[in-house]
């Protein structure tokens, strides 16, 4: 049987989403917060075309924004949004149904998609299916002053840490807030209990933040070329 384009797959997993965003909120909802990804591209692409004038977009980064500008939406600036956003969609690296949780952060703007996703009332998070309880290196954001103190602390607890090094520029990658990142690896059962590792991590003076994120989402995925919608 021959595969099918992994592009094709994200494309039809943004339909899935759009359609049911539409049919949740009878339209678009008032206020919209986009996280990043190929995924989310799409997804994008699709809103362009649909034209915005009464919804308002809040952007998890840089570069959505900048693909934001480049298809005319308008983006918004997060203080002059109000206190919620009605809904949020983003990718994930994986997700852990039984867990309500999911690890985000290849992209390196974690911080700010969970910032995001904290302060929306919808969460939507749209993957391929074989990301679907797949165990996936951690990022951790962490302040450049803390980095050593950090990083050896993290060596000692067993979790195999890596700084992760920008491929386009010379030296560590810096997010959007100006930090580094460090992925870990850590041992295999420490994936199911995911919450309590984020506890663990976030005690670390100089971590801001995980890209563990556990709360309440929708899960929208393909599954035997059906689209397949989960909600934990």
């Amino acid at each position: 049987m021959e595969e099918k384009d992994p592009g094709k797959i994200k494309q039809e997993i943004a339909k899935s989403a759009l359609h049911l965003m539409e049919e949740e909120f009878s339209g678009l909802p008032k206020v919209i917060g986009l996280g990043s990804g190929t995924t989310v591209k799409y997804f994008i692409e699709l809103l362009a075309e649909k034209g915005l004038d009464a919804c308002e977009i809040v952007s998890s980064s840089n570069d959505t924004t900048i693909l934001c500008n480049t298809l005319g939406i308008k983006v918004i600036d997060i203080l002059s949004t109000p206190t919620y956003l009605d809904l949020y969609v983003d990718g994930a690296d994986s997700v852990f149904s039984n867990q309500k949780a999911c690890i985000k952060g290849k992209g390196g703007a974690m911080l700010r998609e969970k910032v995001l996703a904290y302060g929306a009332k919808r969460f939507y998070v749209l993957v391929e299916n074989e990301k679907l309880e797949k165990q996936f290196q951690i990022p951790i954001e962490v302040v450049p002053f803390a980095l050593n103190f950090v990083f050896e602390d993290l060596k000692e607890k067993g979790y195999n840490p890596t700084l992760r090094m920008a491929k386009e520029k010379l030296g560590p990658t810096i997010t959007d807030n100006n930090n580094f990142i460090i992925d870990i690896n850590p041992k295999e059962e420490l994936f199911s209990k995911l919450a309590e590792l984020h506890e663990d991590l976030i005690r670390i003076p100089g971590v801001v933040d995980t890209g563990i994120f556990v709360r309440e989402m929708t899960v929208i995925t393909i599954v035997d070329e059906k689209p397949k919608v989960i909600n934990f």
